[in-house]
């Protein structure tokens, strides 16, 4: 597969636990942003190198996983013009893209894939809402995950360290506008459940468990009774160990959806168009401590605005990051699935 340095992107296209001492308590009123947005650095010129995985103009691929051993992605894939979701695999060297699932009827989105039990946790959806299901690394034994407390949309499902717990959003009655979506930890062995947010307190979108299983950091919005957008998102981070009395904390008071974590657990991935004139979104990576110096420490831009990077994923190396990327710069242009070489840009946070 072809490199390109970062910076010359758009011109080639087409070729351990935390520590006890950590952030002050915010009380549920005070959760919303505070303080400016973070201040955005720039990796050096040619640190960052990209190539892709799947670059094919039929296609729009999102949402990537990496398998435990880095080896295969998993991802959603759509042909162009048609709506309809199919999880699909590729070696991450690239090369033929097939099928995850065969002859499953209904569209397959959001895969994650569990280090603890090598099992695809995903979410099905139909006219009816969305369900979680379950997945060996080959699509076999299908088994759909069905608490009676899930509403009628269930989204962004994320495995804990064990491999047995998932966070899942539960988004009740369905349809973003109208929802009041809560973080639930759900055991996939018994089904049982406890809610890990409030939506008295914040409305919640996408999530993400660290490493450790300690924190939860999740795109949320204060609960100030006004109808969920998840394009006016912040990044909190909630410590799971301090239990229900636990407030989230504002990690980031830029707009940002879809977080997740370096594999030491050291630093937060999201994506934002705070920086965009476009409305296109970049990857930022946030240096991570369990301390309240994180708040207000600086901001890494991994991809430019032109490429609309989303729903970044790192590799359990931690040496790569994998997204999904605009194929070209024209208007309307499919998406492929990228990964960044990132040697050591992360010392630049």
């Amino acid at each position: 597969m072809r490199k390109i340095v970062l910076a010359l992107a758009l011109a080639c296209w087409g070729c351990g636990e935390g520590t006890e001492s950590t952030f002050p308590s915010n009380s549920p009123s005070a959760v919303g942003p505070t303080t400016p947005p973070s201040r955005i650095v720039q990796p050096p010129s040619g640190l960052i190198t990209t190539r892709w995985v799947t670059h094919d103009s039929q296609f729009n691929d999102y949402r990537p996983t990496f398998s435990p051993d880095d080896g295969t992605i998993v991802f959603e894939r759509n042909t162009v013009g048609n709506n309809q979701v199919k999880l699909h695999k590729v070696s991450s060297a690239g090369g033929t893209v097939t099928f995850l699932l065969s002859g499953f009827g209904q569209n397959s989105t959001r895969p994650d894939w569990s280090v603890g039990s090598s099992r695809i946790a995903f979410t099905a959806e139909n006219s009816s809402g969305g369900t979680l299901w379950l997945c060996q690394p080959d699509g076999s034994n299908l088994v759909q995950i069905n608490p009676d407390v899930f509403g009628k949309q269930v989204d962004y499902p994320h495995w804990f360290p064990d491999g047995v717990n998932l966070a899942v959003t539960d988004y009740g009655s369905g349809g973003l506008a109208a929802a009041k979506g809560i973080v639930r930890k759900v055991n996939v062995t018994n089904e049982a459940t406890s809610n890990l947010t409030d939506p008295a307190t914040l409305l919640a979108g996408d999530s993400s468990v660290s490493p450790d299983g300690r924190w939860l950091t999740l795109a949320a919005q204060a609960n100030v009774n006004v109808p969920y957008n998840q394009d006016t998102n912040n990044i909190f981070v909630i410590d799971l160990k301090a239990g229900k009395g636990s407030a989230p904390l504002l990690f980031d008071s830029g707009q940002g959806r879809a977080p997740s974590w370096s594999p030491d657990g050291s630093v937060i991935l999201f994506e934002s168009n705070r920086a965009s004139s476009s409305g296109q979104y970049a990857i930022f990576a946030k240096r991570f401590s369990g301390q309240a110096s994180d708040v207000d420490g600086a901001l890494l831009q991994l991809t430019p605005d032109a490429l609309d990077g989303q729903h970044a994923e790192f590799s359990h190396s931690g040496a790569q990051v994998v997204l999904t990327a605009l194929q070209s710069s024209s208007p309307g242009s499919p998406r492929g699935i990228l990964i960044l070489e990132l040697a050591s840009a992360l010392q630049n946070l």
